[in-house]
């Protein structure tokens, strides 16, 4: 048994790491580094994409011979915890190579004075003999930006460009050569009020003023020429901030104190060793479940089992069919809008709060601006990758049971209404900048409740939207646990679909017969 564990399932597994490890890092320096085909940020093509297509080609190769296996413990269904860790054993070391690709494969040029950089070749590191950083004329921005898993902190960043010169003479310049980056940047707790939280950044600015004065920021042993990424874009709004900047002069060089062949650290030996750790654990998990034999014939005698349609149930949720149209067009209209930011380079796990209200975000001072629309256009953004999954997830869900019964344009109407009360709410009661569809959907949600209270279902589907219902109640009450989520919106949005819900039964709205052909 164990012998066809490693043919079956570990062997692919195996396989499937190490060509994609392989692949991978040879089309990332080819296409991004080596020929810059696109300008992509360093994290979409460190740990974005590999995340991406990796879970993507595990769940079409390896989750059918996963599923081989015996997973269910106690009315637990642990396929997709094993799917999920061997994801994770194969991205960690994918990200790893990047990184170790960026630094290593990044060439050093010898300058022989700080302005000869725009006659060499463009290169990643650099050496310069003749050089003068100016402290006048510095150029300076600051972000406040959420992070956290439940948006639990703040990271306050501030990011300063200084001029550089082949002399304290050449200083006198209308601009300058280049410009040194430097970064300072501090966590702060999301829980304090705003009154605290500005009094840490004032501290923290007064200790950056301090450090500047002693630091003999001259004194570097090489420049890194900053890539595409979020510190760029915050070193660029800093240029823009000093009287030296122009568009030919915007060169970003961050300087190293440490030797430059200890620049790759021990990245190299970590691939090897996160792969291995990787596998190890997977093969150690392999050992204790024993296969479902029936699945096992199946599967050798390439005959797929009648009731084995997890990819065909996933699909259905994203197909259009009688009854069920409006459900998968607002998942593609989500998917589309999110992937359109995320190949415009602002993010992946999580988008900037200035892209996102560039895009349309939910904020009371743009609100009271005149810009109405937005309390339309934020329920179609999403915060990054978690928020737009959960979202997905939950509208599948609601729209898969509750659509077919509600009828196509009623389904629509319900969403789109209950989406701009949800902001309504957030913009009255938070003001706060806010996306996500959470509160279109708990509209829906809401509106599930009053036609369940009012018997309305067919009795054999009551138990479906009754657990619709606690995972509404769930989530509300997730809101007032974690800082940072706008239960304004998710309170608006379920509160005015319970409404919608009565009122159309009040009316006689007569539900059509809930079939979608599934």
């Amino acid at each position: 048994m164990f012998k066809q564990k490693l043919s079956l399932i570990y062997l692919p597994f195996i396989l499937i790491g190490l060509s994609f490890i392989g692949l991978y890092t040879l089309l990332n320096w080819l296409i991004f580094i080596k020929l810059e085909l696109f300008e992509v940020r360093s994290i979409i093509t460190s740990f974005g994409l590999p995340f991406l297509l990796i879970g993507t080609v595990a769940f079409i190769w390896l989750n059918p011979r996963i599923k081989l296996l015996d997973l269910k413990r106690k009315n637990r269904e642990f396929t997709n915890f094993y799917l999920l860790t061997a994801v994770i054993a194969i991205v960690l070391p994918t990200v790893i190579s990047q990184e170790y690709l960026t630094t290593a494969s990044g060439k050093l040029t010898e300058l022989s004075s700080i302005s000869s950089i725009h006659k060499q070749e463009k290169t990643k590191y650099y050496t310069v003999k003749d050089y003068f950083v100016s402290s006048q004329d510095i150029g300076e921005h600051s972000s406040l930006e959420v992070s956290g898993r439940h948006n639990e902190n703040l990271e306050f960043s501030v990011f300063l460009t200084l001029p550089l010169y082949d002399s304290f003479a050449d200083s006198f310049q209308p601009t300058s050569s280049a410009w040194l980056g430097v970064k300072y940047s501090k966590t702060i707790s999301n829980k304090l009020s705003d009154n605290e939280v500005a009094d840490i950044i004032q501290k923290f600015i007064k200790k950056i003023e301090k450090d500047l004065n002693a630091r003999n920021i001259e004194q570097f042993t090489y420049l890194d020429r900053i890539g595409y990424s979020d510190d760029l874009e915050g070193y660029k709004e800093a240029l823009k901030t000093s009287s030296k900047f122009n568009s030919t002069n915007d060169i970003i060089l961050v300087p190293f104190t440490t030797a430059f062949e200890a620049r790759n650290g021990k990245s190299f030996e970590w691939i090897f060793f996160s792969y291995g750790i990787g596998a190890l654990l997977w093969l150690i998990m392999l050992l204790f479940p024993s296969f479902e034999e029936k699945r096992l014939q199946a599967f050798l005698n390439q005959q797929p089992l009648e009731e084995e349609s997890d990819w065909k149930d996933l699909m259905s949720f994203f197909i259009l069919k009688k009854g069920y149209y409006v459900t998968p067009l607002l998942m593609y209209l989500n998917i589309g809008i999110f992937l359109i930011l995320f190949l415009s380079g602002s993010g992946f796990i999580s988008f900037k709060t200035n892209d996102l209200l560039q895009w349309g975000a939910n904020s009371a001072s743009h609100i009271e601006a005149g810009e109405y629309w937005r309390l339309l256009s934020n329920i179609f953004l999403h915060g990054g990758l978690p928020h737009l999954v959960l979202n997905l997830f939950a509208l599948a869900l609601v729209g898969f049971l509750l659509e077919p019964f509600l009828g196509s344009f009623k389904f629509a109407f319900a969403y789109i209404a209950t989406g701009v009360l949800a902001s309504l709410a957030s913009f009255y009661w938070a003001g706060n900048t806010s996306v996500g569809a959470s509160g279109a959907i708990l509209g829906l949600y809401g509106v599930s409740l009053s036609l369940l209270s009012l018997k309305v279902f067919p009795e054999e589907m009551e138990p479906f939207f009754n657990y619709l219902v606690g995972i509404a109640s769930g989530s509300l009450v997730m809101g007032f646990i974690y800082p940072g989520i706008d239960n304004a919106a998710h309170i608006g949005g379920f509160l005015s679909g319970c409404l919608l819900g009565l009122a159309a039964a009040a009316f006689g709205t007569k539900l059509d017969d809930g079939t979608c052909n599934a």
